[in-house]
């Protein structure tokens, strides 16, 4: 019996480590293909001991679907850089020199990134490499939420038969084409891009 309730102790202890766990997130957001550019948080939560800085990288899965082509830093990160863009991929760096990320916070927004969208499609954002440190030198290992971004053309979140649907009135010529769903490169949306929407809303490919 006492070795049960040491277990089950153990256990508690565990599961409560993992809910009060630092978590890096990057937002998720759907946009309208129509629209150029999207604008993407990217924060910290549950913070126990401040942060000094931290140096994050972040990837575009799907390249062809959007470009980084901006970083926007807090008004406490008055020490920042981040790498060439526009970019698939870009690394941020930032520090509190003037320690105003400290103590226990329940989020603290580290960057905010801005993509250029490029065609209809489904990709993550994802942390390819970081490493965050909190006010006492040590390293923070948080859990990652990397993002998603889905540019889409009828507004509900996904891409379905409407966004087939789309894509097939652009090829017979009943709506103006709209090079974001040229989907094979050759400049003109055709059967050949309803083809791969079309394999990509039933399964038989994973990307767009």
């Amino acid at each position: 019996m006492r070795r049960f309730i040491l277990i089950f102790l153990f256990i508690i202890f565990l599961m409560a480590q993992q809910v009060s766990a630092e978590k890096l997130v990057v937002d998720s957001k759907y946009m309208d293909f129509n629209k150029e550019t999207v604008v993407v948080n990217v924060t910290l939560t549950d913070l126990k001991n401040g942060l000094s800085g931290y140096n994050i990288t972040i990837t575009v899965e799907n390249s062809p679907l959007a470009d980084i082509i901006s970083v926007d830093f807090p008004e406490w990160a008055t020490l920042n850089d981040h790498s060439d863009l526009p970019s698939k991929s870009v690394w941020i760096k930032a520090v509190d020199l003037n320690e105003k990320v400290q103590g226990n916070l329940s989020e603290i927004l580290l960057a905010k990134i801005t993509l250029k969208t490029k065609r209809i499609g489904v990709s993550q954002l994802t942390v390819t490499s970081y490493e965050i440190d909190d006010d006492e030198g040590f390293q923070i290992d948080p859990i990652i939420q990397n993002g998603t971004i889905l540019v889409g053309v009828n507004g509900n979140g996904r891409i379905d038969i409407g966004d087939v649907s789309y894509v097939a009135y652009m090829v017979v010529n009943k709506i103006p084409q709209n090079l974001k769903a040229d989907f094979n490169g050759n400049y003109k949306v055709d059967i050949g891009d309803l083809a791969k929407i079309a394999y990509y809303l039933i399964g038989k490919i994973d990307k767009l």
